[in-house]
């Protein structure tokens, strides 16, 4: 790695990704190691200290901060929940089973005139573009943020942790970002799931098998950075090598340390996907695609004005306006409100995930049920989140330090508006909110008892499509 990392067309585009040009210039706020938790005391440099990480060997990853632009980042991915190295160990049938909906977000982005830079990762592919800060443009995402201050606090508070509080004042527009992406992953779904059997999801929510004797996969839609503040969530770089098999619990999965894949993540430049696979693995060949392959991160702010405008006009966009004319209960109130939420009535699998909130509720397919569950009742969305961030917070859970780095509002903000949004809109259509899908995603443990989500599902049934 030491001649990789000392190449100079390979630095050049380090330098490139992190916003620099010509071996100079950083605009991003941090570097990180990837999976890592930012505040240990080796995983986050200041971006002058980008040398630190490639002298170390370390994998690679920008913040999503970025002095000069906001950057919008797509992240698309084979999951498999049966066998996680699958992706890996056959990577011709994962990118395979990925390309018609990588198809599907090329046509889409193209209808608006974005082109981003299309990176392909270990597991999936990245699209990424900007748009500079004090344009009308990242006006126009702030103006979507909710005013509700509490949110705006949440974001600001969490971002002290980090050095550099260059994040605070992008907050809203990443906020109203995140509504935007929303509405392209929903736009995604619905048509790639016309083009294929596997199942399309945003998030990694587990699914059942999509066919009897297939695997639980899913090709996943992961927006999940939106749900986070986002001084907390960093991307991989491009030509930086990929070492998710090594050092997170996916290398428990492999049978020794021989099995797990050297690669690189690169840019899809002048090749095809199967192309890129091969040469992702040849140290020599990304160092030659070093030299003529620009991985600079494109405005694309007039694309995005359009994308924002069908988003206002949309039947998502009346959901949203919806969902934030209600206020949760404050916190002072919590114990005469959310506290005194009776379980009882509910199926045995939603109330175990409600008072077994660590880890249970954390998990999207957990966050899903108790949003269906609850919207099925007639609870307005807006309570729920209130509901979820309420048990999110309760110390009983014995959550440590897991909020440090996120906050539980922010987290269950988005989840709630995201899955509610997709049962509002018709995204949803509610086809494994059942006692056997239950069962096969692991949801249901209810040991004999008289339980069933029936009638639950009859409910949400008629409340579909109610905004188009």
């Amino acid at each position: 790695m030491d001649d990789y990392y000392g190449n100079s067309h390979v630095r050049d585009r380090l330098i490139e990704y992190a916003g620099g040009f010509g071996g100079s210039g950083i605009t991003s706020v941090y570097f990180s190691q990837c999976d890592a938790d930012i505040y240990s005391d080796d995983a986050i440099r200041h971006s002058c200290d980008l040398d630190w990480f490639l002298e170390a060997g370390k994998e690679v990853a920008r913040s999503l901060c970025d002095s000069e632009s906001l950057l919008i980042h797509f992240d698309v991915e084979y999951v498999n929940f049966d066998s996680p190295i699958l992706v890996f160990s056959d990577p011709e049938r994962a990118f395979q089973i990925q390309q018609p909906v990588i198809e599907v977000i090329e046509e889409i982005l193209l209808k608006w005139g974005i082109t981003p830079l299309h990176l392909l990762t270990g597991q999936g592919h990245h699209f990424v573009w900007r748009i500079p800060h004090h344009s009308s443009t990242e006006s126009s995402l702030e103006k979507l943020a909710p005013a509700q201050e509490w949110i705006r606090e949440a974001y600001d508070r969490t971002s002290c942790r980090i050095e550099s509080k260059n994040c605070g004042s992008l907050q809203c527009p990443f906020i109203g970002l995140g509504m935007v992406m929303e509405y392209l992953a929903n736009q995604v779904k619905r048509l790639a799931g016309e083009r294929t059997p596997v199942p399309v999801d945003t998030t990694a929510v587990i699914s059942g098998p999509w066919e009897c004797g297939k695997p639980r996969e899913i090709v996943s839609l992961d927006i999940s950075e939106y749900g986070d503040p986002m001084h907390s969530r960093m991307i991989r770089m491009p030509f930086t090598k990929y070492m998710k098999t090594q050092r997170t619990w996916i290398s428990g999965f492999f049978d020794d340390c021989y099995q797990h894949p050297d690669m690189f993540v690169i840019p899809l430049h002048e090749m095809n996907v199967q192309q890129a696979l091969k040469i992702r693995h040849d140290q020599d060949a990304v160092m030659d695609l070093a030299k003529r392959a620009s991985v600079q991160i494109p405005d694309e702010s007039i694309g995005m004005d359009r994308l924002i405008s069908e988003y206002l006009n949309s039947s998502l966009r009346k959901f949203h306006e919806e969902y934030y004319d209600q206020e949760q209960y404050p916190q002072e109130l919590w114990d005469q409100t959310y506290a005194r939420t009776d379980f009882g009535s509910l199926p045995s699998c939603v109330r175990r995930i409600l008072e077994n909130p660590n880890d249970l509720l954390l998990k999207p397919a957990g966050m899903q049920m108790v949003v269906r569950s609850l919207l099925a009742e007639d609870w307005h969305p807006r309570h729920i989140a209130g509901l979820i961030r309420f048990r999110l917070t309760d110390p009983s859970a014995g959550w440590g330090n897991a909020w440090d780095r996120y906050d539980p509002g922010v987290r269950a903000e988005f989840y709630t508006r995201l899955f509610a949004g997709q049962v509002a809109d018709g995204i949803d259509r509610l086809i494994d909110f059942n006692c056997t899908s239950s069962k096969e995603k692991d949801l249901c443990h209810s040991n004999g008892e008289n339980c069933s989500l029936a009638s639950l599902c009859d409910k949400l049934n008629s409340k579909k499509h109610k905004y188009e």
